[in-house]
């Protein structure tokens, strides 16, 4: 199926994803609902066309308006407090995509580019938005920053009470 009615399937599928997903209660589950049954569709018809750019560039002002949106001025204001901790964990978690990065392209594992951006700490939707931009291997930046937000999702509350028990509770 090509064309626009090969748009709308997979509009009407991606929607009807994210919906079970969001009913579901899972993490980010609208985005994963979507992808999980876009992905099948595309692998049961493989002759589905690829979205228009003027889709991705609307996707992307959504999620800038969507970011955006969530900004309060208190932001700044706790900003000089934490300035130690952001800067600190984000030059780490950078540094350590790097180191990750490069072992990845001296083992053959990725190309260059897929994994900078495959080990890179940020948020799913935007580093898949840069790989798709960057024309990166798309699947494999996604797949890596998808696993990496469910183990963070589903250990983050055993690691936090694990924490605060060895800390005393504090």
């Amino acid at each position: 199926m090509t064309g626009l009615g090969g748009w709308l399937l997979i509009l009407l599928v991606g929607t009807v994803g994210g919906l079970a997903g969001a009913k579901l209660d899972i993490p980010v589950g609208g985005m994963f609902g979507a992808c999980f049954a876009v992905i099948v569709l595309k692998l049961a018809f493989k002759e589905l066309p690829e979205l228009p750019p003027s889709f991705n560039l609307a996707v992307e002002i959504a999620v800038g308006v969507m970011i955006g949106a969530g900004f309060s001025p208190e932001l700044f204001n706790n900003f000089g407090k934490l300035a130690v901790v952001v800067l600190g964990t984000s030059l780490f978690l950078i540094i350590a995509g790097a180191v990750l990065a490069v072992i990845f392209i001296k083992l053959g594992l990725m190309d260059p580019l897929s994994a900078f951006l495959a080990t890179n700490p940020g948020g799913l939707t935007g580093l898949v938005v840069l790989a798709k931009d960057m024309h990166s291997d798309l699947t494999v930046v996604f797949l890596c920053h998808f696993v990496r937000l469910m183990l963070v999702l589903i250990t983050a509350p055993l690691l936090v009470r694990l924490g605060m028990a060895w800390l005393g509770g504090r």
